[in-house]
């Protein structure tokens, strides 16, 4: 790994933390844009001596950040990486860094080119599922009540309450646990005390965010 200062340190810390907040492994990762393990690896460990050159450390760095989402800060990030390779990679050791690969690195730095531009599809089906989960991330899990209607009159005190709400989450009424399938429906039968009753429906998604729908009912 080569040697680089304090301030710069932190750039591999980043990648790392960001790529865990999100849940993925550095497989899934690699899988998602269609390079080698070791490449997210070296990047993570800020051993940027793995790459063959400035251009392809650059692209694939763009790439990483891209997909991780990391929003303002890439602009930051991509100044910040630059400024660690030519400290560390002056254009003439680069040069003759891949002059001395050309022979016996040829099928290697073609093989990481074709990683890189070949894994749009790839790409395209993981950024798909990515966005899905920032979306749970970010936002509180929808419900949606097909019964009952608010205000609603009933005869009985056993009352159907029935709808959806995120896949993944967990719905209470009242504080009673209620089953929810695989799709995010839910439909069970309840008791209610005769009179005025307030149903509080509270889901809650897998990382934390929570939603509230409140319907009225009176038992007659």
């Amino acid at each position: 790994m080569i040697e680089q200062e304090d301030k710069t340190a932190g750039l591999g810390a980043i990648l790392q933390w960001r790529r865990e907040e999100m849940g993925f492994t550095r497989e899934d990762l690699a899988a998602g844009v269609g390079a080698d393990i070791n490449y997210i690896q070296a990047l993570e460990d800020n051993n940027y001596a793995v790459f063959p050159a400035k251009i392809y450390a650059l692209g694939f760095y763009r790439k990483i950040i891209t997909v991780l989402d990391l929003g303002p800060s890439q602009k930051d990030l991509m100044v910040r990486f630059q400024q660690i390779w030519d400290n560390n990679f002056p254009a003439a050791a680069s040069a003759r860094q891949v002059d001395r690969r050309a022979d016996t690195g040829h099928a290697s730095l073609s093989m990481f080119r074709i990683s890189v531009l070949g894994g749009g599809l790839i790409l395209a089906v993981f950024l798909s599922i990515l966005g899905s989960r920032l979306y749970k991330f970010i936002f509180p899990p929808s419900i949606s009540i097909r019964e009952p209607s608010d205000e609603y009159f009933s005869v009985d005190n056993q009352i159907t309450i029935r709808g959806s709400t995120q896949q993944e989450s967990s719905l209470t009424v009242n504080g009673r646990e209620i089953n929810v399938d695989s799709d995010g429906a839910f439909d069970e039968k309840i008791e209610l005390s005769t009179g005025f009753n307030k149903l509080e429906f509270f889901s809650e998604n897998k990382f934390g965010k929570t939603n509230k729908v409140v319907r009225y009912v009176v038992v007659k």
